[in-house]
């Protein structure tokens, strides 16, 4: 279960990357942030602070993952990164191998700074249209 959820966020991280580095996400970023008890959370109500829980970004629970930050942020090109998805599931049928390129993919591409460095929180999720600006 573990290994799903891992390769899972693995997939929809490549996704809102590759979307954001190639100027293909046209949502509009979350202008304004609340706090409530500690958490914070944009426009559309998702805690950006927290994945678990049915107001969490990933929507983690004991029965499923639903990353719902992707959604919010990739409007009507869900469907491109659901096609990209399925591309790397034909390219690489295996899924051992399938994670590795996604990591490497990753790897090779993204540059990480810490949300506590950058946000000043422990955890931060940003959607796709966030990132291209940041």
């Amino acid at each position: 279960m573990k290994k799903l959820k891992l390769l899972l966020s693995l997939i929809i991280l490549v996704l809102v990357i590759w979307l954001a580095a190639t100027g293909y996400v046209l949502a509009t970023p979350s202008e304004g942030f609340r706090e409530t008890d500690g958490d914070l959370f944009d426009d559309w109500g998702i805690c950006r602070t927290r994945a678990s829980g049915e107001d969490g970004f990933y929507q983690i629970s004991e029965t499923g993952f639903r990353p719902v930050i992707a959604f919010e942020s990739l409007g009507e090109e869900a469907n491109l990164a659901y096609s990209l998805g399925e591309q790397f599931a034909q390219k690489y049928p295996d899924q051992r191998q399938r994670a590795e390129k996604i990591f490497y993919f990753v790897r090779d591409r993204v540059k990480y700074t810490s949300d506590k460095d950058q946000f000043k929180h422990d955890e931060f999720a940003q959607n796709a249209d966030e990132l291209a600006t940041t």
